[in-house]
């Protein structure tokens, strides 16, 4: 038993239960996707996230917005990055460095794609560096994904829509979903993405391996 892989009006997964199917009836126009399109599914987060030993910055900041989705910026605490990050996994049909552009652009914000080469920047503390050591172990290479385009920096789908919506679905199973407040958005839609996972920064490297799995 599973739940419906669709997204509602309201920007989140339906809640009906299925024992086959992978999309309720109300959603089964969301299994193709647009237009069933070849593309790729990438990964990322904001840029001082994955430096070096990050630092809390007084402007990200945690809190339960209420179901308007708004927030009370009294009642907020700065992110503490040091054993958690946020991450954003996307689809695209375009070239992976062009819709980070515009993200970029449409958020004002400095995002960094998360790669093989950089995800060594994502654990930072010496206790998780260890649990990050032992599964690096089980892996021989940096070229272990069957999935992943270096070129593109991002892993290859032939139904791109679809592959991101089976990521964000087991995604949100693991780690619920979250919320972001983004003030160069805040006059599209409130200024709330709902689609970034705040998970442990030791898991992030499962991740991968979980994406390059279930892209399709």
């Amino acid at each position: 038993m599973k739940r419906c892989l669709g997204t509602t009006a309201k920007g989140e997964r339906c809640k009906i239960v299925l024992k086959h199917e992978a999309y309720c009836k109300y959603h089964r126009n969301q299994q193709a996707g647009p237009n069933g399109k070849a593309g790729y599914v990438y990964i990322f987060t904001l840029k001082h996230l994955i430096e070096f030993s990050p630092k809390k910055q007084t402007w990200l900041r945690q809190a339960d917005p209420n179901s308007e989705n708004q927030i009370n910026f009294a009642q907020t605490s700065a992110f503490d990055p040091k054993r958690h990050i946020l991450i954003k996994v996307g689809y695209t049909t375009q070239r992976v460095r062009r819709r980070l552009s515009q993200w970029r652009e449409r958020c004002k914000q400095d995002f960094q794609l998360i790669t093989p080469e950089t995800i060594d920047r994502v654990v930072s503390s010496n206790r998780d560096k260890l649990a990050d050591l032992m599964e690096r172990l089980k892996s021989l290479s940096l070229r272990s994904y069957k999935k992943y385009d270096y070129n593109e920096q991002a892993f290859k789908a032939s139904n791109a829509f679809r592959s991101e919506q089976l990521v964000h679905a087991q995604l949100g199973s693991l780690f619920g979903s979250g919320r972001l407040y983004c003030d160069g958005c805040k006059t599209a839609n409130s200024g709330v993405h709902k689609e970034w996972f705040l998970v442990p920064r030791k898991d992030v490297r499962n991740i991968m391996r979980m994406i390059d799995r279930l892209v399709e």
